[in-house]
């Protein structure tokens, strides 16, 4: 599985009844999701890994053995493409992006590859959120945004609680004591109310 904000990306192997794998996304934040068809045609994929706005998997083939591959697609696109990285693979099973390299278990070993040879789009480093206090009594205070911004807020279990736009301050008196996540364009931030 992969996250990108409210979406989540899973694969789904070829079955018995000769359905062919394919990769799957719902919103999170719906409260009754309903699996949209991102890829189809595949056979066994696995290892979904996120890098920028393009989501890398592995598929085992048919015949396996030495024949599986590396693939990507991009997010952006309104019918995603499957384009094939690599190929000669021996069952690889996980990928891992980590300071601009991509690893790759396999049957008998890890592989890794630079960033450059993927062909990565621009990678969106994530904002940080600044503010405080954290954890608050009540009010929480932001520094470097500028403008209305718009914000939700989750409790621990991912319910959408509270939202609305605000300035650089917003007010969660009314907010019991916990741990929340609050979300600002793209980026999650956890908090806690005490």
């Amino acid at each position: 599985m992969a996250l990108d904000g409210n979406d989540l990306y899973m694969s789904e192997s070829e079955n018995q009844t000769g359905q062919l794998g394919r990769i799957l996304k719902i919103d999170v934040t719906d409260s009754n999701p309903i699996p949209i068809e991102v890829v189809t045609n595949l056979y066994f994929p696995i290892g979904l890994e996120l890098i920028g706005s393009e989501l890398f998997f592995t598929d085992w083939t048919e015949s396996a053995n030495g024949t599986d591959t590396l693939n990507k697609i991009d997010l952006t696109a309104t019918n995603p493409e499957v384009i094939t990285i690599l190929n000669s693979l021996n069952f690889p099973s996980y990928l891992t992006y980590a300071n601009g390299e991509l690893y790759i278990s396999q049957n008998d070993r890890v592989s890794k590859i630079p960033e450059q040879q993927l062909g990565v789009k621009e990678i969106n480093k994530l904002e940080v959120l600044e503010f405080y206090p954290n954890p608050t009594e009540g009010l929480i205070n932001f520094n470097k945004l500028s403008g209305t911004n718009e914000y939700v807020i989750f409790d621990a279990l991912g319910n959408k609680i509270h939202f609305g736009k605000f300035e650089n301050i917003i007010d969660v008196n009314t907010l019991r004591l916990g741990l929340y996540f609050i979300k600002i364009n793209k980026t999650i931030s956890k908090f806690i109310k005490k």
